[in-house]
């Protein structure tokens, strides 16, 4: 058996084009702040929940923000809007997974986001309606939304639940610096994922330079990437 550990919000899943708009409005609304879509990538990319409030409060010259009201406010309206809208996993994320778990892999999500979160995104996707990807990962989901990446909390976890024995090989799946610094913290090869970026040559310096071991746009492209580092057998 070998072990995946995957991040989920724009690495299996594309979230931040439904939700991230619905946060900057309530921002604007609510505490007259205007944070652009680009400015919430280059500073705020892989934080979420009160991490990301109080990373946002120092951003902006220590604006105090009602943590407890703006949870509450965006955790409703991002409901919401889910529910109307749906996610779209990325492309040939689904028969890429299937493909290494017939190999032996078993999948793990790590996430920032709440219990609810997760479960929210992975029962509206759109182009899932069969819940594969939940079925690939059978209930082993992970928020750390308690004790957010880059703490290693999260994957020291996942690898005290996997248990890896000699000769096993554990790796994790990330698409934020944030998230790959959780990664390395817990001794982990990590992976980054460009497909959702807006800059995908931006991104892929930065977790390079993160440490990440190797990047991929395409998940049909990662099990190859998985041979040319030695993790997978031809």
């Amino acid at each position: 058996m070998n072990y995946l550990f995957l991040d989920l919000d724009n690495t299996l899943v594309g979230t931040e084009d439904l939700v991230l708009p619905v946060f900057l409005r309530i921002l604007k609304d609510d505490y007259n702040l205007c944070l652009s879509e680009d400015d919430f990538y280059r500073f705020f990319l892989g934080k979420a929940g009160r991490d990301l409030y109080r990373a946002i409060s120092t951003h902006f010259g220590g604006i105090k923000l009602n943590e407890n009201s703006l949870l509450e406010k965006q955790q409703a309206q991002n409901h919401a809007a889910i529910l109307n809208k749906g996610f779209s996993s990325a492309p040939h994320l689904i028969e890429t997974l299937e493909g290494l778990s017939t190999k032996g892999w078993q999948m793990s999500i790590v996430s920032n986001s709440s219990p609810e979160k997760i479960s929210l995104t992975l029962e509206n996707m759109r182009d899932d309606s069969e819940g594969r990807l939940k079925f690939l990962c059978n209930g082993r989901l992970i928020s750390c939304h308690l004790r957010q990446k880059p703490d290693p909390f999260g994957y020291l976890e996942s690898l005290r639940r996997a248990l890896p024995k000699e000769g096993e090989v554990a790796v994790c799946v990330e698409d934020s610096v944030t998230g790959a610094q959780a990664g390395i913290a817990a001794s982990l090869p990590v992976f980054g994922f460009t497909g959702f970026a807006r800059n995908r040559s931006e991104a892929q310096e930065k977790l390079r330079s993160a440490g990440c071991v190797d990047v991929f746009d395409d998940w049909k492209d990662f099990p190859e990437v998985l041979k040319r580092h030695g993790f997978l057998s031809v």
